[in-house]
């Protein structure tokens, strides 16, 4: 097996946080492995939200970031390379974060050129060495990232259920849901191919949709811009082959609501 694919992009996408953590001090990651932990020694970044919002409200207003959303890009075994569209959409993003199903590691150099990358294993990324799901904060808000398969187990059960009977996208929102115990306000997830943004229980669901052709159904490849200040999201959904663009505000108050136990 060649070398570089077993490449630790574990720690590559580590440091590229750690040095945006330092520059911009409004963002903070931390592993999702240890859900009752506050701090994550392995990314050496501690975060904290309460202390994030509180400098806000003491009249430090935070800029808004915008983080550039992107899943199954599947290079290459379904693509040669990225569209030239990805680029030009992610242009200026603060942050960019791939849900899995990456397939081979240029693709998060690709994307490192243009921003510092935080990614997770999709069920099609055996050789990377990438951690299954990560919780991101920006200007408050906590962003969790998982692809969305399940798990090897419930993934491979589900694919006999998909053959015998139907393909049923609602089951990954659920896996998608419930990877996270630590309190997060959004979920970015991959794996059907589909694009979704649906809130359940005061928590966003966002999955941009595939950029790789899909081998069920014909879809036009597609990423997302998430746009994050204190206690307001705005997202933004890109069709690469058309250029058409669907734009959200989404109301943060039910789930900052949900996050107080309020």
């Amino acid at each position: 097996m060649d070398g570089r694919s077993t490449i630790d992009w574990a720690a590559r996408t580590r440091r590229f946080t750690g040095w945006f953590t330092a520059a911009t001090s409004s963002l903070r990651i931390s592993s999702a492995k240890k859900p009752s932990s506050r701090s994550s020694a392995s990314s050496g970044v501690s975060w904290n939200g309460r202390h994030a919002w509180k400098r806000s409200a003491e009249g430090k207003p935070m800029r808004t970031m915008t983080v550039g959303l992107i899943a199954d890009t599947h290079v290459p075994q379904r693509l040669e390379r990225l569209p030239p569209q990805v680029a030009e959409v992610f242009r200026g993003v603060s942050l960019i974060l791939h849900a899995g199903d990456l397939n081979r590691w240029p693709v998060l150099d690709e994307l490192a050129r243009l921003a510092p990358v935080v990614a997770v294993k999709g069920n099609a990324d055996l050789g990377l060495r990438l951690p299954w799901r990560e919780i991101v904060e920006i200007n408050g808000v906590r962003i969790g990232l998982v692809h969305g398969h399940g798990g090897w187990p419930v993934y491979l059960r589900n694919k006999i259920r998909e053959a015998l009977i139907s393909f049923e996208p609602l089951r990954y929102l659920r896996y998608a849901r419930f990877a996270f115990s630590d309190p997060v306000h959004v979920i970015v997830s991959g794996h059907t191919h589909r694009p979704h943004l649906v809130c359940v229980n005061g928590i966003w669901l966002v999955n941009p949709g595939p950029v790789a052709p899909d081998y069920y159904i014909q879809r036009g490849p597609a990423v997302g811009l998430l746009h994050v200040r204190p206690g307001d999201l705005r997202y933004e959904w890109i069709d690469l082959s058309t250029g058409r663009v669907r734009d959200w505000t989404l109301p943060m108050d039910s789930a900052f609501r949900f996050l107080e136990g309020g």
